[in-house]
């Protein structure tokens, strides 16, 4: 059987959307909560993502998480299967520029981001696009141990990169933001 989903086949591949990954998350932890969407958005979002990654895993936990912020489970499962036309229009726009970035491998025209700025405002686009950059590098990470579970990836070396670049950013906010608190011995 073919493996059809979605992978990170080369370190270079990996670097370019783990970075961007990882910068869109500490961007989102700084951005205002007026300039985020709610957070059944993001998780339609991230749905959208899924869908096109075809990753099992994050779209089981993200429809649980979305049916947790009131996405009824008929509107999950049609977003996960690429069908927006039950999303409310002014989310439409969102998950069409979502998809085109999942399918792209992360890439998208300037004329489609000029459209979601028009849309939300330059922050909430900006947050749209974070949401859709992190989702997206899970999916791959993800698909990416299952190809290497499967034999479809053979060479260690992107999961090598996967695990420095998830791990390694991780690592910093946890030094930068004070550590974990130890007790002293005694």
């Amino acid at each position: 059987m073919e493996f059809r989903k979605r992978f990170l086949r080369t370190p270079l591949e990996a670097v370019k959307i783990i970075w961007q990954a990882n910068l869109s998350f500490i961007a989102m932890i700084f951005t205002g909560r007026r300039h985020r969407v709610s957070p059944a958005f993001a998780e339609r979002i991230n749905l959208a993502v899924c869908g096109v990654n075809e990753c099992a895993y994050c779209t089981h936990l993200h429809t649980k998480l979305a049916l947790r912020k009131g996405v009824s489970e008929q509107e999950a499962a049609q977003i996960v299967a690429g069908n927006e036309g039950s999303v409310a229009p002014q989310e439409a726009r969102a998950l069409a520029f979502a998809i085109r970035v999942a399918e792209s491998g992360g890439s998208f025209e300037q004329q489609e981001w000029d459209t979601l700025v028009d849309s939300y405002g330059l922050k909430k686009a900006k947050h749209i696009l974070n949401v859709v950059r992190v989702i997206n590098a899970g999916n791959m990470c993800a698909n990416t141990g299952e190809a290497f579970s499967e034999g479809v990836v053979t060479s260690r070396r992107v999961l090598f990169f996967i695990t420095y670049l998830m791990v390694g950013p991780v690592a910093f906010m946890i030094k930068v933001m004070g550590g974990y608190k130890r007790k002293p011995a005694g």
